[in-house]
This record gives C-alpha cells, sequence and structure tokens, in this order.
C-alpha cells in the first residue's frame, strides 16, 4: 500500500505540478555607434549579415530635413556585444523600420527599408541593399512607391520563388503589391483600399489555408484591415476589426497556443496594447485592452520568462513611469496576461527587435533611442541602441513535494523549464537511470563538485530527479541537457533539511495512509482518497471508529530525513498536536521520506477537512489537508 501510494503522489507531481514564478531579468547597455551624419535611430531589425552564426542588427537614423539619413550595420560577437557602426546613406527619408529578406534569391541576406517622402506629393521610396553574404552591402537601389511608405510587409504571395512586398499608404489609405522579379526588381505596384491611416502592415496565413494573408493596422479609424490572399498574387477586399484608439503598430503571433494566428496592436491614442485572438479563418474577436503608458511605439511577441508561453514587450517613449520605457506583459497560455512589468531603456526607445544576442537560447531584446545620449564625438553624432540581455533563469529547482525551494540533499527534486526533454518518458527500474531519454542532470555543488542525479521522470516543461547524499551546503547551480543538446541552467539553495509533504490533488490532499489498531492489536490499512464519478483523486472520510480504535497516519514526503533529531520534528492536526512517532527515510521509493504520527484524537471526529503541519528543525513543510467523519 504504502508503494502504491508513493507512486501515485509522484506521479501527481510530475503531471500537475506548478513551478515557483521565475523573475523576469534582463542587463542592460547602451551602443554608442558614431555615425558619419546628424541622426536619431529609429528602429531597426537583426538577421546574420555575415553567415557566422552570430545575430547582427540593422539600425536606421532620420536626422531630419537638413541631414542625411542612414543605415547603421552592427556585426555581432555573439555574446551580447556588438562591433563598431558601419554606415550606408539612404536614398529615401525619414525611414522607420528595417526589413531582412534575400530579395535576388542568392542566399544572401539584404534589407529593405521603408521611407517616408519629404513633404506632399513626394513619393515614398524603399531603399533596397543587396548583401554581400559577408555583412556588407551594396549601395541602396531605390523603388518608388505612394507617398509616406512607413512600414513594409514581404513574403511569396504568388507561390513563386521570388519575394514580393506590400507596402501601406496613410495619405492614400490604400495598400501597394508590388510582385517581385528574380533579380531583386519588382513589377508595378497593385492597389487595394484599406482603412483610414494605415501605418503598419504583416504578411501572414490568417485563415490557416496555405496563403499568405495581410493586414494593417489603421490610425484614423480605430481598426485593422485584413485582405485574404488568393495564393495568385492577388487578395480580397479588406474586412475590419476594431483595435483600439490609434492602432499604429502590431506583431502576428499565436498568442493563446490554440495554432490560430492573433493579432497584438500597439494603441498609440489611448496608451494601450490591443490583443485581438483569432478565429483561425481570417476574422478576430473582440480586442482585449492592456494599459501601458502613454504613447507605446512597438510591440513583440517571444517567450521570455520560459514557461512555454507567449509574452509580449512594448516600447513606450513616454511610459507612465517616465524612467521606464520597455514593459513586458507574460503570457498566462490562454490569450491573457499578467500586469505589465517595467524595465529601464535609453531616451526615447521605439522599433523594438527581439532575438538571440548572446546565443544562450533565450530571446533578448534591442531597441533604437530616438534621442541620442551622450556627446559629439570626432566621428559625428552618437546613435545609441539599447540592447537588453535576457538573464532570467531558464530552469527552476524547488521540492518535488512542496514545489517550493530551498532543497536539501538525498530528496526529490523538480525542474521546472522548456525543451528540458523531447519526450516524456518516466523510470520503470531500479536503480534509477542517470540519463532518461538521454537526458542529463548535472548539479554543481558549492564546494564546486559536479554530481550526474538519478532522474525519476522527464518531460519538455518538467524533470524530477534525485539529489545525492554528498551534495555540499549552500548555493548550487544545475545544468540539463536534452537529447538535442539544449542546455538549461539554474540556480538553487541547498540546506541540510527542506521538508515537503506530497499532495494528491490540487486540493492539497495528503499523501498519506491511515493505519487502525484494533484491540489484540489486530491492524489493517485505509486509503485517505476514493475517485469520484469523473476518476478525480478527492478525500475519502476517515472513520476514528469505535472508541477501542486508535488511527494512525503514515504520511509521505521527502527532505526530511536529515532533520538534527526525532524530537525536532512536529505534526499538527488543525489545533491538535499529534505525537511523531518516526521521521526518516521510507525506505522503498529512493528519496522519499516517511513520517509516522498518532494516535489521531477523538476531537478532530466530524471535522470535515482539516490542515495538518508538519515542520522540521523550525522549518514549516507545505500545508496539507485530510477529511474525517
Amino acid at each position: 500500500m504504502r508503494t502504491i501510494v508513493s507512486l501515485l503522489a509522484l506521479a501527481y507531481a510530475a503531471s500537475t505540478g506548478s513551478a515557483a514564478t521565475q523573475t523576469l531579468n534582463f542587463s542592460s547597455s547602451q551602443i554608442s555607434t558614431p555615425a558619419a551624419f546628424e541622426g536619431y535611430a529609429q528602429g531597426g531589425a537583426w538577421g546574420d549579415f555575415n553567415g557566422d552564426g552570430k545575430s547582427d542588427l540593422a539600425i536606421v537614423t532620420n536626422g531630419g530635413s537638413d541631414h542625411p539619413q542612414v543605415l547603421v550595420i552592427l556585426l555581432g560577437n555573439g555574446d551580447g556585444t556588438f562591433q563598431p557602426g558601419v554606415v550606408y546613406p539612404l536614398t529615401g527619408r525619414t525611414p522607420q523600420t528595417v526589413v531582412v529578406a534575400d530579395f535576388n534569391g542568392d542566399g544572401k541576406q539584404d534589407l529593405a527599408v521603408p521611407c517616408f517622402s519629404g513633404g506632399a506629393g513626394v513619393p515614398g521610396e524603399i531603399s533596397l541593399f543587396l548583401g554581400k553574404g559577408d555583412g556588407t552591402f551594396q549601395s541602396a537601389v531605390s523603388i518608388t512607391v505612394g507617398n509616406q511608405a512607413g512600414w513594409l510587409a514581404v513574403g511569396r504571395f504568388n507561390n513563386d520563388a521570388k519575394l514580393d512586398m506590400a507596402v501601406p499608404n496613410p495619405n492614400s489609405n490604400q495598400v501597394e503589391v508590388l510582385l517581385g522579379n528574380t533579380n531583386g526588381t519588382f513589377q508595378p505596384a497593385v492597389i487595394y483600399p484599406v482603412g483610414k491611416g494605415p501605418s503598419w502592415i504583416a504578411a501572414a496565413d490568417l485563415n490557416d489555408d496555405g496563403k499568405l494573408d495581410l493586414v494593417t493596422a489603421n490610425y484614423g479609424t480605430n481598426d485593422v484591415s485584413v485582405l485574404l490572399g488568393k495564393g495568385d498574387g492577388t487578395f480580397a477586399a479588406a474586412a475590419s476589426f476594431p483595435a483600439g484608439s490609434g492602432p499604429s503598430s502590431g506583431v502576428t503571433g499565436d498568442i493563446d497556443g490554440d495554432g490560430k494566428l492573433d493579432l497584438a496592436i500597439v494603441d498609440a491614442g489611448s496608451g494601450n496594447l490591443s490583443v485581438l485572438l483569432g478565429n483561425g479563418d481570417g476574422t478576430f474577436q473582440a480586442p482585449q485592452v492592456h494599459s501601458i503608458g502613454r504613447i507605446p511605439n512597438s510591440v513583440v511577441i517571444a517567450d521570455f520568462d520560459g514557461d512555454g508561453k507567449m509574452d509580449l514587450a512594448v516600447t513606450d517613449p513616454q511610459s507612465a513611469t517616465r524612467s521606464k520605457g520597455l514593459a513586458v506583459l507574460l503570457g498566462n497560455g490562454d490569450g491573457t496576461f499578467q500586469l505589465p512589468v517595467y524595465f529601464d531603456t535609453g531616451q526615447s526607445p521605439n522599433g523594438l527587435i527581439a532575438g538571440d544576442f548572446n546565443k544562450d537560447g533565450k530571446p533578448d531584446l534591442a531597441m533604437a533611442n530616438a534621442f541620442r545620449e551622450g556627446t559629439i564625438d570626432a566621428a559625428g553624432s552618437i546613435v545609441n541602441v539599447t540592447v537588453l540581455i535576457n538573464t532570467t533563469a531558464s530552469l527552476t529547482n524547488v521540492s518535488a513535494a512542496s514545489f517550493s525551494a530551498p532543497v536539501a540533499p538525498e530528496m526529490i527534486i523538480s525542474a521546472f523549464g522548456s525543451h528540458l526533454a523531447n519526450e516524456t518518458k518516466g523510470a520503470d527500474y531500479t536503480p534509477l537511470p542517470n540519463s532518461l531519454g538521454n537526458t542529463t542532470v548535472k548539479v554543481k555543488d558549492a564546494a564546486g563538485v559536479e554530481h550526474l542525479c538519478p532522474e525519476y521522470y522527464v518531460s519538455p516543461g518538467q524533470v524530477n530527479y534525485f539529489l545525492p547524499k554528498d551534495i555540499a551546503i549552500g548555493a548550487a547551480t544545475v545544468t540539463i541537457t536534452s537529447s538535442d543538446r539544449t542546455v538549461s541552467i539554474g540556480t538553487m539553495q541547498v540546506a541540510a533539511v527542506a521538508p515537503g509533504l506530497f499532495m494528491l490533488n490540487a486540493n492539497g490532499l495528503a499523501a498519506a495512509v491511515v493505519l487502525r489498531v484494533k484491540p489484540g492489536n489486530v491492524q489493517s490499512v485505509e486509503n485517505v482518497y476514493q475517485l469520484d464519478a469523473s476518476n478525480d483523486v478527492v478525500a475519502k472520510p476517515i472513520d476514528l471508529g469505535a472508541a477501542t480504535d486508535s488511527v494512525y497516519l503514515w504520511l509521505f514526503g521527502t527532505g526530511v530525513r536529515r532533520r538534527s533529531s526525532l524530537a525536532n520534528v512536529s505534526v499538527t492536526l488543525g489545533t491538535a498536536n499529534l505525537p511523531v512517532l518516526f521521521a526518516g527515510d521510507q525506505g522503498q521509493y529512493l528519496g522519499e521520506d516517511q513520517i509516522n504520527v498518532g494516535p489521531v484524537p477523538r476531537s478532530v471526529a466530524g471535522s470535515g477537512s482539516v490542515d495538518l503541519v508538519l515542520t522540521t528543525d523550525r522549518l514549516k513543510a507545505n500545508t496539507v489537508n485530510l477529511a474525517f467523519k
């Protein structure tokens, strides 16, 4: 019976445990890039421009009416830092962003920069830079488009091998579609009406038919326009959906994990962010509005805290907190979000970029700063880019019983993260393996000694393992390596004891059995749980029985066996203190401890659900409960 309860408790811990909340952290640095011309950084993109496997940045600057506009290339060093910028003049004026794609099909990344016009009646332009594959680019080629071309979407709209473009024109309330030729040039534009003042555009398959669609954010009509693609380079008439007040930018992605593309739209007119969940057919639900600040201007989507749920990051040059220009909304996985967490940025951040800049597998952030900081040096004006390296722990290690820290030697640990394993597998034999599903767990303790840990269970989001007895007390580093060589690293504090009690359900039902002793030392073992009509584990009320019966409890947990003495272990049931008869190694399941208490006083009869608290060496375990008739 003890073994059955042990396995049930462990199975529950493996399948439904919830990790301790991870703290989102970034380390910030400013890139002061000497530019040849006066300018303010506006936006950009990341790519691998020289093919070395390291993320590079392309940033555009706006010099106003008196100075040239430029593109600045920052080649990455692979550690979150970047080489000095190289400057390329633009053919147009007032650039807003950069798009990375292979426009001429030579296998090298090219850059396209949409530019507003220089005034009324002056056509907008796209500055096209063809890449050489070594981090340098040819001089810009100008592509004329409608007045005020501030954004750009790229894709294969007619399903051929050539990239096409779509450009919003906020003056004429239209989208121009330019189908590509094989040499990086484009055919004449085809016009599609959309809402008033389209300022952002994206290409994505919004109705899951294998054909690219277009979506614009329309500042003047407070909506988004969706143009469903026909797969031949043409599009259906636009359909509109509400999107807050003054939508100006956005991002597409599967926010709620249902396999359908959703929208996150920046509402510059109201200081909000609107989330529009997709229905999978090109239509969208009513917006869910999140307050950000004053004038948010860009948004990206990524899993910043490594919990497998999509998060959103938004820049706001005039944030509500004034000194903090970045808001991160951690996702709940169902399309809703936690309240924003704010981070410091440079002055007037915009053009947010999400990418892995230090090759650690976590999404980092970079953003342009429209107002430069620092001074003018001999090379020219200082153009600033803020880089935020994601330092959030990719791995949380807690007690497999209480799901809290600290942990202790000879106990069962649950590690939570993402991409920890490529399959779900439990150990079905002893001794436990040190590699389960080709996933390994190594712990370097406070003395600098590395230990390979036996494993009970592995899955993409959780690994349960045993912490060896010779682990040193103090701070330890845990490294989990999956079969595809994905590495997750976290830290934990190892204490002498870390008492935790296993639970049989989400309501905290104690993993325990009842030992009933009748006159003549007649003993029987009873369950504290039963299955309801839905096969869910629920409490089975304990009947204290006749006055001649004595009822004892066997509790199952971990992190208890190294207690200083039995006298320093106590258990309370409601307000009653139960005698502790044993507290130590359960003996059958590696890492599991057993605490025997009783007899249970008659005063709890008829109490219903009663809380039980274990304390070991003055450390309290998680509170569990039992039901009594």
